[in-house]
């Protein structure tokens, strides 16, 4: 508190006390008075604000010790009073109590002596038990002044642990008729009902900060800096460089309890003097594992997506969580209900997978639609379940990056090879092209991507091939693979990638591009599998199959056999694709194999 403040207080103070003293006055000479006008006040006849009373002319009054003032029972006093103002008895013993210091019970024996049980319900009670949670704690003068301890201890006890533990206390005041009874020390009574109090919380609470994600999830941290090591922890799952980026908490100007999350990229630029690739390593590059890597990135853009508040609160011991817990639960993605809207294609079936969720479990969801599955209409809206985190963090990243450029392929038919018996007579080198773009995510998965700038580092040559044009018998299987497409752009190869295995190989190519059999052999599977979209696997003999997924058709059915390099299927993007490509897989008696230690380039 300001000066001016502790002194605008002063002089209120002052005023009150000033009309205490000569309210004591009036009590001693003209009881009988008071009493009378006491029956004519109301609540109005009191400004809290001004802390005055109206109808009444005093003379001035100093007080000589300000630093004896027990400013605690003062704040509890007033309280009282302007609850009760009809209890003006309790002013008689207010402006002794700041002018002596000395505490409740004594000021009020002081200033009424044996007129003190005028402010209990019944004016011959000698003294009042205070009986708390059925255990007596002490012996006051009357109902008032119990009530005053009462509040003064729990004043005492907020401002000993932090917070107001909202007592379910069961307090009785029992009054005595007749007897005498030896007071019980102020100061002890306080500290007797301030421990009695603390003893009988159930819950203690510490002070923690409570972070609220959207309208329902919340998670408390032990301090403020557990809250940034959370925040950034979960950007780091989602973003590859983890040194871009920083929290800060803002807190809000009109209540500084409550703060909110900034973030912060500390690198927004590139690096414009590099020198990526160089002249000795230009013929290597086409063949190496450098090709398609992210030679640099960085954060420009970072955002959460929902609104995220932080409030500084008094919590229980078991509600607060570690760093790491707290990461992991606004990380992991849990089931929740959305409303899906049909679209111009849509089946049940596609619906459940593009969602992450079985066709039983969407009729399930679904009262009806399984009856009419074949006609449900487009703007129809269906509940469905979708994985989702706690968490929303949207970035858009700069990177640099090479991609290939495919050596151009000239075919000389030979009639009297058989199809896939192809021989190189030139070969040909592949370019390479160097990528400048934005790459947009949400929790680290590409939904965009906007190319910048492309810049030919090598260019391809021409590669000169003599093709077998002679028909494989039906079902021969040569024991080798052709890549499934004539022209094609490889994106992924086979091995670890977005911290999961990637099972096949993954070939670009436009839509509606034909897609071949990679050897001849029996078709065993053509259809829908989930996450594969349409897809064809073939049955080459030998425990070996091939399997071509994310189709946008399928020229084959199962039983059929086909020959090698026979048109199977068309390139399409159903399934968990992120755009028009081929996913081909090659199994051996069960267990995925890398293609590209099996194809014929």
């Amino acid at each position: 508190m300001d000066k001016s403040k502790i002194g605008s207080l002063k002089k209120n103070i002052k005023n009150l006390v000033i009309k205490a003293s000569e309210l004591n006055k009036v009590i001693f000479n003209k009881l009988d008075v008071l009493k009378s006008y006491i029956k004519k006040l109301s609540p109005k006849d009191f400004s809290v604000n001004k802390l005055s009373f109206k109808h009444m002319s005093l003379k001035s009054f100093k007080i000589s010790n300000w630093k004896k003032v027990d400013w605690k029972s003062v704040k509890v006093t007033i309280a009282i009073i302007v609850k009760e103002p009809k209890r003006v008895i309790a002013m008689g013993f207010v402006g002794l109590m700041l002018m002596s210091g000395i505490g409740v019970a004594q000021s009020l024996m002081m200033s009424m002596g044996s007129q003190v049980s005028v402010a209990s319900e019944d004016e011959d009670v000698s003294y009042v038990e205070l009986i708390f949670n059925d255990q007596l704690v002490g012996y006051v003068p009357s109902l008032v002044v119990g009530k005053m301890m009462v509040e003064v201890a729990k004043s005492n006890l907020i401002e000993r642990i932090g917070y107001d533990p909202e007592l379910t206390q069961n307090i009785r005041y029992n009054p005595r008729h007749g007897e005498k009874m030896i007071f019980t020390d102020e100061k002890e009574l306080l500290v007797t009902l301030e421990n009695t109090m603390y003893a009988s919380i159930e819950n203690h609470k510490i002070k923690g900060y409570v972070m609220k994600i959207g309208d329902d999830f919340t998670v408390a941290l032990e301090n403020e800096e557990a809250l940034k090591a959370v925040l950034e922890g979960a950007q780091k799952v989602y973003l590859e460089e983890e040194s871009t980026v920083s929290v800060e908490m803002k807190r809000d100007p009109h209540n500084t309890l409550v703060m909110k999350p900034v973030i912060k990229v500390l690198q927004k630029e590139l690096n414009i003097d590099r020198n990526f690739l160089t002249s000795a390593t230009l013929n290597d590059t086409a063949e190496n594992e450098e090709t398609g890597k992210v030679f640099q990135s960085v954060v420009k853009e970072i955002s959460l997506e929902q609104q995220i508040v932080i409030i500084e609160a008094f919590v229980n011991e078991d509600e607060i969580v570690d760093v790491e817990t707290a990461t992991m639960m606004i990380t992991k993605e849990n089931e929740k209900v959305k409303t899906y809207t049909v679209q111009s294609g849509d089946s049940p079936s596609t619906i459940a997978v593009s969602n992450g969720m079985t066709t039983r479990a969407l009729y399930d969801l679904n009262a009806g639609l399984e009856e009419r599955a074949s006609k449900i209409q487009i703007g129809e809206e269906l509940i469905v379940m979708v994985p989702e985190p706690e968490l929303f963090v949207s970035s858009v990243e700069e990177v640099v990056y090479t991609e290939i450029i495919d050596k151009h392929k000239v075919y000389v038919d030979n009639p009297n090879a058989y199809i896939g018996t192809d021989e190189v007579l030139e070969p040909g080198v592949e370019g390479v092209l160097e990528v400048h773009a934005l790459i947009k995510k949400l929790n680290g998965k590409e939904f965009d991507r906007v190319i910048l700038e492309e810049t030919v580092i090598s260019k391809p040559t021409t590669e000169k091939i003599l093709r077998g044009s002679k028909a494989l018998p039906i079902t021969n299987a040569t024991g080798t693979f052709q890549v499934p497409m004539i022209k094609y752009r490889l994106t992924s190869k086979f091995g670890p990638r977005w911290g999961r295995m990637h099972t096949g190989i993954d070939l670009a190519a436009p839509r509606g591009t034909e897609i071949k059999a990679a050897d001849g052999g029996r078709v065993i599977a053509a259809g829908w599998d989930g996450g594969y979209g349409y897809r064809v696997v073939i049955d080459h003999g030998n425990g070996m199959t091939s399997l071509y997924a994310h189709c946008s058709s399928i020229y084959v059915k199962v039983g059929q056999d086909v020959g090698k390099y026979e048109r199977i299927a068309a390139v399409g993007n159903t399934g968990n694709s992120t755009g028009p490509h081929l996913h081909f897989e090659i199994h051996v008696n069960g267990v995925r194999k890398d293609p590209m230690k099996y194809l014929k380039f």
